[in-house]
């Protein structure tokens, strides 16, 4: 596990890296784009920093680990020839087309509740003019030809597909997002941004416009990790920035608590005596280069593969005290285990589907709770005053250190000191009063 390229990587060095390098690349952008048209001049650094910051900083890691002399020159050469756009092709891009669109006096949703249904119907019962809208599901999919020449004589740096697909979705969206009326307050999380450059464009287009954006920090673990991208971008975008806890990666931020606390107020009315393991999120298929991540969710799927056996003999060791543990997975990842359980001998008759993105779900309650990855979920069954225990290994994740000392999780106290700071307890009536405070709305 000590090989995989997150473990390597020296992540308060590539911070710095990245500080002094995305302001390169974001002037470069900007200037390609004016002396494409004279109608972007109403775009600034910090509009482009924000939009094209998942694209642009991709491109900066990429190239930083070429630099990097404890990775092997193999492994190098796979990862860029793999990243960067070589061949002509088609890229796929969301165009928003909805003329006439007025979001003027309102608070847009997007994503800010995700998977928190009744956090949301309580905030939405005591303001005005709360409204749900993801542009992402409300535009339509068109795809383009592209030609390396044409795109090669106009950058400076190697680009991306990624990169490509958030140029022309502005492109080919400006007019639609210049001739826009835009709200007072835009709610999001990384539920409503991640991977999706026409949400990501509204975020940026709404800041430019006056609007104010109210972040909310998704995972608890972005407050105590050493290096995760969503925190620089989430700093560029927020007016308001809402943490689950404490958070040592965020400036200025103001505690709502983690969403997740209140999910024992959401349990199972059945009494459920089982134990339960937490089912790791196998890497995607697709995942071919690393993320800017110090977890092991940063893996590549080949990473994922080389120690998929080590995952399961966790599991075999686990079930093998009882018989009867139940084995919980994301809706997403199930068919992987299904298939995974049989190969490696292990029944996956108890095996169970959680949908994590519905509203309402009755959560199952447990007494011994095995977690085979440091998961967002330890919140939840904290609060539910279940017994954890951690069956993954100390490599898997790096955190910040605190006067000095890395963060310990691997004993009660040392447990119960870290959620409890970086993922305080809330309810619904007091996450609303404690927005509504702060940004002054009503």
């Amino acid at each position: 596990m000590k090989n995989n390229i997150y473990n390597i990587v020296d992540w308060d060095h590539y911070k710095e890296y990245l500080t002094k390098e995305i302001d390169l690349y974001a002037d470069f952008t900007l200037k390609y784009l004016l002396k494409k048209n004279q109608k972007y001049k109403i775009l600034d650094q910090r509009f482009i920093k924000s939009y094209f910051f998942f694209s642009i900083s991709n491109i900066i890691f990429m190239n930083y680990l070429k630099l990097n002399h404890n990775i092997e020159n193999k492994k190098k050469q796979l990862l860029t020839n793999i990243f960067f756009f070589k061949t002509k092709k088609k890229i796929s891009i969301k165009i928003f087309d909805i003329k006439n669109i007025d979001f003027s006096n309102k608070i847009i949703n997007n994503g800010f509740f995700h998977r928190h249904y009744i956090f949301e119907k309580n905030f939405s019962n005591n303001v005005k003019n709360f409204i749900n809208y993801n542009l992402f599901e409300s535009s339509k999919y068109f795809e383009l030809e592209i030609n390396e020449k044409q795109m090669k004589n106009y950058f400076h740096f190697q680009i991306s597909d990624d990169f490509l697909e958030d140029l022309l979705t502005l492109e080919k969206n400006f007019d639609f997002f210049n001739d826009m009326k835009y709200p007072n307050y835009l709610m999001t999380s990384s539920h409503g941004y991640a991977k999706k450059s026409i949400n990501k464009l509204f975020i940026s287009f709404s800041k430019l416009m006056g609007t104010k954006i109210i972040s909310l920090q998704g995972n608890f673990l972005q407050g105590i990790v050493k290096f995760y991208d969503f925190n620089i971008y989430e700093e560029l975008i927020s007016d308001f920035y809402f943490s689950t806890g404490k958070n040592l990666n965020i400036k200025n931020y103001l505690i709502l608590g983690s969403l997740y606390s209140y999910r024992l107020n959401q349990t199972s009315k059945m009494d459920n005596k089982k134990n339960c393991i937490i089912l790791d999120q196998p890497i995607p298929a697709n995942r071919i280069n690393p993320l800017q991540i110090s977890l092991e969710w940063s893996r590549t799927f080949k990473e994922f593969q080389s120690e998929e056996k080590n995952l399961f003999l966790e599991i075999k060791k686990i079930v093998k005290n009882d018989n009867n543990i139940i084995l919980q997975t994301k809706d997403i990842s199930y068919i992987y285990y299904e298939e995974k359980l049989k190969k490696y001998g292990i029944s996956s008759g108890n095996l169970f589907k959680m949908n994590v993105n519905e509203n309402n779900y009755d959560y199952p309650i447990y007494e011994n709770v095995y977690f085979t990855y440091l998961s967002n979920a330890i919140v939840e069954y904290f609060y539910m005053n279940c017994s954890l225990f951690f069956n993954f290994n100390k490599y898997s994740y790096y955190l910040k250190e605190i006067d000095g000392k890395i963060v310990d999780i691997n004993d009660d106290i040392s447990l119960k000191n870290f959620v409890t700071n970086f993922a305080s307890k809330v309810k619904p009536e007091e996450a609303t009063k404690t927005i509504i405070d702060n940004i002054k709305c009503s």
